[in-house]
């Protein structure tokens, strides 16, 4: 079992699972690392500056500003008869880069680069507190507007695990099973069959969520499973989010499959305030 982070929490998964993609932001800032292995900071951010050309209709709608040396950002618009504006900034480390990508309202971007500096002068790499964007964490203030995605794939049980979390809003989201009645109808109307297997209460690291396990049965596929654990998280608590772990695959993997879903909710562990 590898040792994981997303957001606010730590949890373990088989080495066998190989990550697909992960997706955070924090402030609505969205904020990836990236490792720079043999690649060049400013080749990056050159090929990056080119991409952005080539989706903008004229180059008098971008424009770049310097953080500091290590750190260039641009800002540029996709619509200008839209009164928004796009920026991107990448921050030079060691061995890796932070990619930075905020949308604000045009003649703010003082305050936008603001903004951004704070965020990534609150980076530390590798450290087991704060909120996790992958090589390392935020560990400024925490935000009420935390977003945090992630998804793994195991080639050989073709089971895949996603994990979405985020800062709950003023109306909480409801479990994901309530509403398996309807979903029974409507996939009955395409001749699939949903079989509940467990739906209830499941406490994991301290929080009160909901645990649900269906099985889809179709007649042109084989039958898959889908594994769920909710919980509710509490209003703007970034140290209680809203989170979702999804566990889905062929039934005829299932008895494995259960073991490592197991082990992943004995796992989590909310990660440290301070």
């Amino acid at each position: 079992m590898k040792p994981l982070s997303l957001g606010r929490f730590n949890f373990n998964l088989p080495d066998e699972f190989d990550l697909v993609g992960r997706n955070q932001s924090i402030y609505h800032v969205e904020i990836m690392t990236i490792p720079l292995k043999d690649k060049s900071p400013a080749d990056l951010w050159y090929k990056r500056i080119e991409k952005i050309k080539s989706e903008i209709i004229s180059s008098k709608m971008l424009w770049e500003k310097e953080i500091h040396p290590d750190f260039p950002a641009v800002f540029y618009q996709t619509d200008p008869t839209v009164p928004s504006v796009n920026m991107e900034a990448q921050k030079t480390l060691k061995d890796h880069i932070l990619i930075l990508k905020y949308q604000g309202k045009k003649n703010m971007e003082t305050d936008m680069m603001r903004l951004i500096s704070i965020i990534a002068g609150g980076y530390q790499q590798g450290i087991t507190k704060g909120f996790n964007i992958g090589a390392g964490s935020i560990t400024s203030k925490p935000s009420v507007n935390e977003h945090a995605f992630i998804k793994f794939k195991h080639q050989a049980l073709q089971t895949e695990v996603s994990i979405n979390t985020q800062t709950a809003g003023r109306v909480l989201n409801v479990h994901p099973l309530d509403d398996v009645s309807n979903e029974i109808k409507g996939l009955a109307l395409e001749g699939i069959k949903l079989k509940v297997l467990i739906d209830e209460k499941k406490t994991v690291a301290g929080l009160p969520g909901f645990e649900g396990h269906v099985i889809l049965d179709s007649p042109e596929e084989e039958p898959i499973f889908r594994n769920t654990w909710f919980f509710q998280g509490e209003q703007k608590n970034s140290f209680k989010p809203e989170i979702l772990i999804k566990m889905t695959g062929p039934e005829k993997h299932i008895e494995a499959v259960n073991e490592i879903w197991i082990k992943l909710l004995k796992s989590i562990r909310l990660r440290s305030e301070n």
